[in-house]
């Protein structure tokens, strides 16, 4: 499977496009088919260093994907989505209703963050 990974820290030029056996799952776990993927700001300040990850961490920590029988899911808070498959431990995985696109799955990390600033910074 393809991925990005980020080693040494620093710029964008940092990030490296690399083939990688596809995850298998542990216990616990469920392997995703990525069909989409976050890009955010907490994933600059791994690859700049700022919040220090392994060399040749693969960034991401949040997606959309199937299962093998086709049913879609959604992540946040787990490394892995710059890549065609991840591995997700089941307690970070949410369900996705047929009436809700991939693309409207991926406001998660987005809803979570305003949901935390509106509940603790508005009395």
């Amino acid at each position: 499977m393809n991925a990005v990974i980020v080693a040494p820290t620093g710029g964008p030029e940092q990030l490296t496009f690399v083939e990688r056996e596809r995850p298998l799952p542990k216990p616990g776990e469920t392997v995703l088919r990525l069909s989409r993927i976050g890009v955010n700001f907490i994933d600059v300040y791994q690859r700049r260093g700022s919040y220090p990850v392994p060399p040749g961490t693969v960034l991401g920590f949040e997606g959309v994907g199937r299962v093998p029988d086709g049913k879609r899911y959604a992540f946040i808070d787990h490394f892995g989505a710059y890549a065609e498959y991840v591995a997700v431990p089941n307690e970070k995985l949410f369900p996705i209703p047929d009436a809700v696109s991939d693309d409207a799955a991926m406001v998660l990390f987005q809803a979570v963050t305003a949901q935390y600033l509106t509940a603790s910074c508005i009395p």
